[in-house]
Order: structure tokens, then C-alpha cells, then sequence
């Protein structure tokens, strides 16, 4: 009875391994895929971590113009002990410094009130203004203002522990406790908003956190869904029945695409309907704001770009699907190797979830901008940044990446080796010569 068993054992596994392309689905891609996953994780943090230690801080007082600054120069101080590189902004007034830190490409600035030291040393409340510049809305970009936060923080510690000692019968309790007081502004597109930073990158990762994974789901499920159209008629042997039409092949090749293109982008309003309702379950105890109001309304240019890039990524996925499974001789086959495409697709999906393409080192993003999936899912995000250009230029390689794919699967429909390819690790036996 056992021995039966394992030469039934023996026999499956023979079967299953002769077709070399579940060998690339079950073995190797996983050994390829799971590391790299964990590298873009990994690089995606080291981003973060970089741009809090690169950051930069503009810094105005106007504070001491009357030679009493000496709590400004306080708060000052304690600010630059928190390893911030602090840039002192050479204008004059508030609206003027905003101008100046955008203009140097500073992320975060700090505006020290008139009469700072008086407001304070008398017991009273002074508020410390607080300007951060978003452009990538990405979950480290208000690091700088929270930075700041902590330090006004510390130094109402400082001063409540003086006022403590000294009283001060003509102060509230909230006065004494908190000396000052950070208000914190967003600059969204040069335009300052009353609006904390961190509830306007809630705001956008609320509607953009789930668009990569969407998309790189559904474009798996639709080139699934055209490798085993392809190989189950290789399977049935109906392809043969099929290319003997009195039509091009390349019409045959056009009608397959265009069929599993129609329930592709049915599946995909579906799921990005579901996975809306799951992402606002996730966020909905995030606070965040009327995107209207903080200056977040996308444009039809943006809708558009993102409309034609999702449409070029599909079309791509699906002619590389039906040339990848012309090597496959059965459906178990060719999902096997339709693991090849996980790679491409789900990784920029990865590191785009987590990180701004812009933050991450220069060959990183060389290698999201060479993926042609990955332009979906950047422009999700140039919706809220109004960011086109790259855009425009990604668009002009997903044209050429699907011209390529579908040159080579047409070439393939155009003969018979859409009917005989097979994918092949063994050494060809060469023929023994013949006898003279």
C-alpha cells in the first residue's frame, strides 16, 4: 500500500515538473520575487529615514526688533540642538519669508511673532507660526512641522518650570502651562492654508493609498485572464481550428485582446469601487479635510493622464500575457509562468505605496520609471501634486513598450510557432552524421 503510494508520489511529481515553466512559477520567481519585495521595502524606509536627517528648516524672527530677544534666541537655539539645518530667512515679514522658502526649495518654516520675549515674560500666550511645504504628500513630508512642534514643546517646559518658580498671579493656568503655542500652515502649490500638514497628507493618502495596489491586482487579473484564454485553446487544440479562419491572424490576436480588455476594465471599476470602501474603513479615523479647501481638486488634465496610463499599462499586460503563454502547452503552465509579470508590476506598486518616487536614490528610480506599469500609480499621486512632466514623457515609453509587445506577439500569431513554442531548459541533442 505504501509503495503504491510513493510511486504515485514519484509519477506526479514527473508530471508536474516535466513542463519546465512551472519550474519558473513555483521555484524561481519566488526565490526572485520575495527578496526583492523585501529590498523595495527596505530602500523605501532608508528614503524616509534619509530625508528626515536632510532636513531643513527656515527660520524668521521677528522677535527683538526693540533689542529684547532674548526668548526668541532661546527658542532658536533649541531648535538648532535638534540637528536641524536651520536657514535664517533675510526678509522682513511673514508672507515675504513663505515666498523666500519656497523659492529655496526649503521644506518647513518657522515664524517668530513681534514682541515675542515681552508676550511671553509678562505670563501671556504667543504664537509661534509654523509653515510647511508639501509637494509628494508622502507620510514623512510633515516631519519638519512636528520637529518644530517638539520643540515648542520642550520649550514651554522650560518656561512654565521658571514661571512655576517665579508665579505670576496676572496669568491663566493655560498660559502659564503653555507660554506659546504652534499654529501650524500648509504651502500646497505656493499657496499657504490654514491647514495642519499631517491632515492634508491624510487627506491624500485617504484617496491615493490603495490606487497602486488596485492597479497592479487587476493588471495581474487580466493578464491571467489572457495567458489561460491563449492557453486553453493551445490545451483543447481549438487554436489550431482557430488560425485556420479566412481572417489575419493579427484580427485573431486584435479579438482575444480586445475581449479580455472589456472584462479587464469591468473587473477593475469593480474593484476600485471595493477597495474604495475598504480604504475609507482603514482612514476613517484619520482626520482629515475638504480636499477643495486645502487646494487638492484634481485637474481633467491629471484624470486624463492617469485615465490613458491605466490603459496603456492594460493593453501592455495583456499582449506580454499572450506572448509569455505561447510558450506555455497547457492553462497549469501558463499561470506558472505568468509569475514572470508579478515582478514588474507589483514591485514599483510596493515602493510607490510607501514612499514618493522622488525621495528614493537615483538608481531606484530608474528602475520605476523603466517599468511601465509603474505609471498608473504616479499618476494617482500627479493628481494632488499637478506634477505632468514626467508623466508626459512616461506616457511616450508606454506607447513604444506596447508598439514592441504587440509587434512580437503578432509575429507570433503570424506563424506556426504560436502552436509548437515551448519553453526549454534541455540541451538540444545534436544529430549524429550521417554515414558516407
Amino acid at each position: 500500500m505504501a509503495s503504491h503510494i510513493v510511486v504515485l508520489f514519484k509519477k506526479e511529481l514527473r508530471v508536474i515538473f516535466r513542463d519546465p515553466t512551472v519550474l519558473v512559477g513555483t521555484l524561481l520567481i519566488p526565490l526572485v520575487l520575495f527578496p526583492l519585495m523585501g529590498s523595495a521595502i527596505s530602500v523605501s524606509e532608508q528614503a524616509a529615514v534619509r530625508q528626515l536627517a536632510e532636513m531643513e528648516v527656515a527660520f524668521l524672527s521677528l522677535d527683538g526688533a526693540d533689542g529684547n530677544g532674548t526668548l526668541g534666541d532661546a527658542f532658536y537655539l533649541m531648535l538648532v540642538s535638534t540637528n536641524v539645518s536651520v536657514q535664517n530667512a533675510t526678509v522682513t515679514s511673514a508672507s515675504a519669508a513663505v515666498n523666500w522658502t519656497v523659492e529655496r526649495d526649503l521644506d518647513t518654516l518657522v515664524v517668530l511673532p513681534a514682541n515675542f520675549t515681552e508676550e511671553v515674560a509678562a505670563g501671556h500666550r504667543a504664537t509661534i507660526s509654523i509653515y510647511q511645504v508639501l509637494k509628494n504628500f508622502g507620510p514623512t513630508e510633515g516631519a519638519g512641522s512636528a520637529r518644530v512642534e517638539a520643540v515648542v514643546a520642550a520649550f514651554n517646559q522650560a518656561v512654565a518650570a521658571q514661571r512655576a518658580a517665579a508665579g505670576l498671579p496676572n496669568a491663566t493656568a493655560a498660559e502659564a502651562l503653555y507660554p506659546a503655542r504652534a499654529q501650524t500652515h500648509s504651502i500646497i502649490h505656493g499657496t499657504v492654508r490654514d491647514v495642519a500638514p499631517e491632515i492634508v497628507i491624510n487627506t491624500v493618502l485617504g484617496a491615493s493609498l490603495m490606487l497602486p495596489l488596485v492597479v497592479s491586482i487587476m493588471i495581474v487579473m487580466s493578464a491571467q485572464l489572457a495567458a489561460t484564454s491563449v492557453a486553453a485553446e493551445k490545451e483543447q487544440k481549438t487554436l489550431e481550428v482557430l488560425l485556420t479562419l479566412p481572417t489575419r491572424r493579427e484580427n485573431i490576436l486584435a479579438g482575444k485582446l480586445l475581449g479580455v480588455f472589456a472584462v479587464s476594465i469591468v473587473g477593475t471599476l469593480a474593484a476600485l469601487i471595493g477597495f474604495s470602501s475598504y480604504a475609507g474603513s482603514i482612514t476613517s479615523s484619520l482626520q482629515t479635510t475638504d480636499a477643495a479647501a486645502a487646494g487638492l481638486v484634481p485637474e481633467a488634465q491629471g484624470y486624463a493622464l492617469l485615465l490613458v496610463t491605466l490603459l496603456l499599462a492594460f493593453v501592455a499586460s495583456l499582449a506580454l500575457a499572450v506572448l509569455v503563454a505561447s510558450y506555455a502547452k497547457d492553462i497549469y503552465g501558463a499561470q506558472s509562468l505568468m509569475s514572470v509579470v508579478y515582478l514588474p508590476v507589483f514591485l514599483p506598486s510596493i515602493v510607490l505605496m510607501f514612499t514618493p518616487v522622488e525621495i528614493l536614490p537615483p538608481a531606484v528610480q530608474a528602475v520605476i520609471y523603466a517599468v511601465p506599469f509603474s505609471y498608473p500609480s504616479l499618476a494617482g499621486k500627479a493628481l494632488y501634486t499637478h506634477d505632468y512632466g514626467v508623466l508626459y514623457l512616461g506616457l511616450v515609453w508606454q506607447l513604444v513598450f506596447v508598439a514592441v509587445v504587440l509587434f512580437l506577439a503578432a509575429r507570433m500569431f503570424s506563424t506556426e510557432k504560436v502552436l509548437t513554442a515551448r519553453l526549454s531548459f534541455r540541451k538540444r541533442k545534436r544529430k549524429a552524421p550521417e554515414e558516407g
